[in-house]
Formats: structure tokens, sequence, C-alpha cells
């Protein structure tokens, strides 16, 4: 499933990227991780991989900034982009240094995914469709790759080409988060008809794809 030998080489150094990141992580060193982005950085332009490229420039100003937990999402979907390329996990995770990353991964992501996996991603999903924005087979996929990863939904989708960040982002925020909210403080919630039952900020989902198809024709 790998394509090239530029592609081999990114992949290769990109488990080598993905490991050593954890490790600055860890021990909140900003400098290895800003140097690793860079490395990453050379070994997407040289594979022509613009979208990874672009991931690692964002990691590079996370660790400028000295923003560790967005330095940490971003590893997520470079990660989420690297399986991508490969084609298939097993051919990722056979790479030299991945294997023992991806044991432990989806511990730390479940502790902070999970409770949203059946509510939050599902909504998500099912609002995606139901604008047209994505079909229901290109959400299985994505899902599956999330069960695989543990990356979130929306950077998976992003990192396959199916959506723009802008448009995610803007669902998120009118509809999503907002839902989510009011959930959290109290007000009562009926799943089955969660399309329907937004009324007070969001309209329905008709609306909210002529939103996403504006943000994504600006783009």
């Amino acid at each position: 499933m790998m394509s090239t030998s530029t592609h081999k080489v990114l992949l290769k150094q990109g488990a080598l990227v993905l490991k050593q990141c954890k490790k600055a992580l860890l021990e909140r060193d900003m400098a290895v991780l800003q140097q690793q982005a860079r490395i990453l950085q050379v070994a997407a332009l040289a594979s022509r991989q613009t979208l990874i490229e672009a991931e690692a420039r964002l990691l590079e100003q996370a660790a400028q900034q000295n923003q560790p937990r967005r330095a940490a999402e971003i590893l997520m979907n470079i990660k989420a982009c690297l399986v991508a390329l490969a084609g298939d996990r097993h051919d990722f995770e056979s790479l030299p240094g991945v294997s023992a990353e991806t044991e432990e991964r989806p511990k730390k992501c479940s502790a902070a995914q999970r409770p949203q996996d059946d509510s939050y991603t599902k909504r998500l999903g099912n609002y995606l469709v139901e604008a047209e924005l994505v079909t229901p087979a290109q959400i299985e996929v994505a899902l599956a790759d999330q069960r695989a990863t543990g990356a979130r939904l929306g950077d998976i989708l992003v990192a396959r080409g199916w959506l723009r960040r802008g448009t995610i982002e803007f669902i998120m925020e009118r509809v999503i988060l907002p839902e989510r909210r009011r959930q959290e403080a109290g007000a009562p919630s009926v799943p089955s008809t969660s399309s329907g039952a937004q009324p007070p900020q969001t309209p329905p989902s008709k609306s909210v794809h002529d939103r996403a198809t504006f943000i994504d024709s600006s783009y």
C-alpha cells in the first residue's frame, strides 16, 4: 500500500518523530518538539505531502508558543495522516518505534475521548451526513480509523481530504459544543431526535448545510 520510496522514508521518519515528540511532551521540552517538527516538515516537503507539512508547521508553532495541549492534538492529526498514507494501520505499526507507542496511546486518549464516543462523536457524524457534507460510508471509514488510531473524528475527516477544517470548526462551535454545554448544565436531552432538538441556537440541518457550505467555499 505504500506507493513510493519517498513515502516510505516519510513514514519511517514520521514514526520516529512521533516517538520523540511524545517523549518531549512528557518532559515539557519545547525545544526538542520544535526540532522534531522541523525534521518532519522537511520529510513531508520531500514527499510532497502538504497536509503533513502543514500540521508539522502548526506543531512547531505550538511548541514555540508553549502550548503542550495543542501540540498533543496536532500530533494525533499527524498520526492519522501517516496511517492514511500507509494505507493500512498494520503497515504503519510495523515501522520501527511505532508498535510500543500505539499500545500506550489508546489508553491515554480513551480516557479523554471515551465519554464523547457514544454521544459527541455520533452526533457530529449525524450532522455531517444530514448536511450532506459526507456520506454514511465515509463516516464508517472514519470511525474505523478512529478506533484504530484514537484520533478525533473531525481530524480524520480532514486528514482524508473529505472535509475542510473550517467546516468542522464551524459545526463544532455553533452546533455540537453548545448542545453539549446545555446537556452538561442539566438540560433534558433526547438523543433519538437530537437533530431536531436545537431550535434555541441552531436551525435544522439544512441551515447547518448552508452555513457550512459557505465556509467551505470561502477557502
